[in-house]
C-alpha cells in the first residue's frame, strides 16, 4: 500500500504544520527546523511513503533547506529500532551522528541509526530517498554500524546500496505483488547488511555474490543487454570466475533474470496505473523483446496467459493467484 501527501491541495496556513507532522510520523519522532520564517504560500512538498515487507520506502521532496534533529529524548520513543539507508538525490547538507560532523555531497548514500540522537541538515530544495531497514533484519552488532557508518564510501557496495536503495524508492509498485515484493525486501536487507560488514572493515559473507547478483538483476531488468557480462563487469570480475561464485551460491543467473523478469511484468499487469500499457509494451519494459516469447513464458509459470492474468485482477483483485503466484502476504503498515 503506498500512501501519498502532497501540500498543494491544503490552505497555506496548513502546509507547514501537516508537513512537519507527516515527516516525523512516518520516520521517527524528530524535531524538524526551518533554515528560515516562511510562510505556506512558500512551501511545495510531497511525501511518499510505502511498506515493502518489514521495511519502510521513502520518497520526499520539498522546496526549503530544513535540519531534521533527533535528541535523546525523541530516541527514546522509538518502539522498533531501525537504521535508515538513504540517498541524497538532489539536496546536499551536513550530517552529525556518533561524533562525526561531515559533509554529504549531492547523490551520497548515508545512514542514521534511529536508535541514536542525530543531526542531519539538508540545504536547498530536498529530494530524498530512503529505506528504513529493523537493525534485527541485519543481525550485526552495535559497533559495526557505529563504525560502518562514517566509512560509506570505502565499500566496494557502496554504488550498489545506493542504486538498489533508489530503485524501491522510486518504484512503490514492487510491494504490489507478494513475490516481488519478498525477494526485494530479502536482497535490500542482505545488501545493506553487506555493505555495512565491508564498509566497517570486515569481509562479507561469501553469499553476498548472490546478494549482489540479484540486486543488479533487480536494477536493470529492462536492460535487453542484461546478462552474465554486464552483470560481471558491474562487480568487476570475470565471466568465468561470476558462474563459479554463482555456483557455490547454488545460483542460475539465467533463471534469475527470467524468473525476476516476469514477476515484474506480473506485477506492472496487476497494476491498475499501468491499465492503458499493452502486454506488449509491458513485455518490453520488463526486458523481454518478443512479446510472443514472453506470452509462452508466462504461461509455463503461472499456467494463465497475460491477458488472463489482467482480467483476473480487474474482476477480482489481487487476493486470487496463478499456481506459482505463492500465498497471500499481510499489508503494510496502517499509515
Amino acid at each position: 500500500m503506498t500512501f501519498v501527501f502532497e501540500t498543494a491541495p491544503l490552505p497555506p496556513r496548513r502546509r507547514l504544520d501537516a508537513y512537519r507532522s507527516l515527516l516525523v510520523d512516518t520516520t521517527a519522532p524528530s524535531t524538524i527546523e526551518l533554515d528560515r520564517k516562511v510562510s505556506g504560500h512558500e512551501l511545495h512538498a510531497q511525501i511518499l511513503s510505502a511498506g515493502l515487507g518489514s521495511l519502510l520506502i521513502l520518497n520526499s521532496r520539498g522546496t526549503l533547506s530544513h535540519t531534521f534533529l533527533r535528541t535523546p529524548r525523541q530516541v527514546s520513543y522509538q518502539s522498533v529500532p531501525m537504521i535508515t539507508v538513504a540517498v541524497m538525490r538532489g539536496s546536499q547538507g551536513r550530517h552529525e551522528q556518533f561524533g562525526h560532523d561531515r559533509p554529504v555531497p549531492r547523490g551520497s548514500l548515508l545512514i542514521n541509526d534511529l536508535r541514536f540522537p542525530y543531526r542531519l541538515s539538508v540545504v536547498g530544495a530536498n529530494d530524498g530517498l530512503a529505506v528504513q531497514i529493523p537493525i534485527a533484519q541485519l543481525g550485526l552488532d552495535d559497533e559495526v554500524i557505529r563504525t560502518a557508518s562514517p566509512r560509506l564510501g570505502q565499500s566496494p557496495l557502496y554504488e550498489l546500496m545506493a542504486a538498489q536503495v533508489t530503485t524501491v524508492a522510486t518504484n512503490p509498485g514492487l510491494a504490489h505483488d507478494p513475490g516481488v515484493a519478498a525477494a526485494m525486501e530479502a536482497s535490500t536487507v542482505a545488501l545493506a547488511r553487506a555493505l555495512l560488514v565491508s564498509a566497517a572493515g570486515q569481509q562479507p559473507e561469501p553469499a553476498s555474490i548472490a546478494v549482489q547478483v540479484r540486486a543488479y538483476i533487480a536494477q536493470h531488468l529492462g536492460d535487453p543487454g542484461l546478462g552474465p557480462e554486464s552483470i560481471a563487469a558491474a562487480l568487476n570480475m570475470s565471466v568465468r570466475n561470476l558462474y563459479h561464485r554463482c555456483a557455490e551460491a547454488d545460483l542460475s543467473i539465467e533463471k534469475s533474470i527470467v524468473a525476476a523478469r516476469l514477476r515484474a511484468a506480473r506485477a506492472a499487469l496487476a497494476d491498475p496505473a499501468r491499465a492503458g500499457s499493452t502486454v506488449a509494451v509491458v513485455a518490453r519494459a520488463s526486458g523481454f523483446r518478443d512479446p510472443a516469447h514472453f506470452s509462452r513464458r508466462f504461461r509455463a509459470e503461472y499456467d494463465m496467459t497475460p491477458s488472463e492474468w489482467r482480467a483476473l485482477n480487474r474482476v477480482s483483485g489481487p487476493g486470487r493467484r496463478g499456481r506459482n503466484a505463492g500465498p497471500d502476504q499481510p499489508g503494510p503498515r496502517n499509515w
